[in-house]
């Protein structure tokens, strides 16, 4: 016949065994973007190609400690899954378009290598020569593959000017860095650049500045993770917007 102390003990294996069971099953939900892309401008236009990675991460309360301690030694946890998304934002002195491509999976599988030629923007869509359409990217015609040589002439350099226009970089920076263009009249992007001694998560904030106006945030995105509900994680990732 058990005694009181093995009637104890049985109970206490019990509930250790139901609260292990629990914090296994119980989820947490947490996403993070992480931002960077390209500003090109001339005397009358300006674009911003900013892509965001959003990561989501997924793990059980039991996990939790553990990832936590990985997190403290950096050494990040995983992501469950990964979609990159492109925005293009084109400024003018008449206003102002944003149109934000479809989620794809890999950084890799959006545009890059953005050139001006001839009035067009010509890209590099996954080794083939595509081009900025007004709202979106479409594949070159065959003249102009074969004029251009398909993407062998456009330009990785990310610092530099091109055919009347200059293009630069966007994103975290090892130290302070701001910097203006002008585009038109009483017309200027101001980019403040993250700054990875801060903060290896801090993003960079494009501002539109006009005279005798407030400042107009066009772009930030908050790189810090988040814990989110599950609906919220489901739903990550179908889409992006900047904040």
């Amino acid at each position: 016949m058990p005694t009181r102390k093995m009637i104890k003990a049985l109970i206490a294996i019990g509930i250790t065994t139901v609260l292990l069971l629990s914090a296994s099953s119980f989820k947490l939900y947490y996403v993070r973007d992480d931002s960077g892309g390209q500003l090109l401008w001339n005397a009358d236009e300006g674009y911003l190609f900013m892509s965001v990675a959003r990561r989501t991460f997924k793990f059980s309360y039991l996990e939790y400690p553990w990832i936590a301690f990985k997190e403290w030694v950096n050494v990040p946890p995983i992501p469950k899954d990964e979609r990159v998304f492109l925005t293009v934002i084109r400024v003018t002195q008449s206003g102002i378009e944003r149109h934000v491509g479809k989620a794809v999976g890999s950084t890799g599988s959006i545009p890059d290598l953005f050139t001006p030629i001839g009035g067009t923007i010509y890209a590099n869509c996954q080794g083939t020569l595509c081009k900025w359409a007004g709202d979106y990217f479409e594949n070159a015609t065959e003249q102009e593959k074969k004029e251009l040589d398909g993407i062998n002439h456009l330009v990785s350099d990310i610092d530099t000017q091109i055919n009347g226009w200059w293009k630069r970089g966007i994103g975290a920076v090892a130290g302070d860095s701001q910097f203006s263009v002008e585009i038109g009249k009483d017309l200027n992007l101001v980019v403040k650049q993250g700054n990875v001694y801060k903060s290896a998560t801090d993003s960079a904030i494009v501002e539109l500045h006009r005279t005798g106006q407030p400042p107009q945030q066009l772009w930030r995105v908050n790189g810090e993770p988040r814990k989110v509900s599950k609906r919220e994680y489901e739903q990550a990732l179908s889409g992006v917007e900047s904040s």
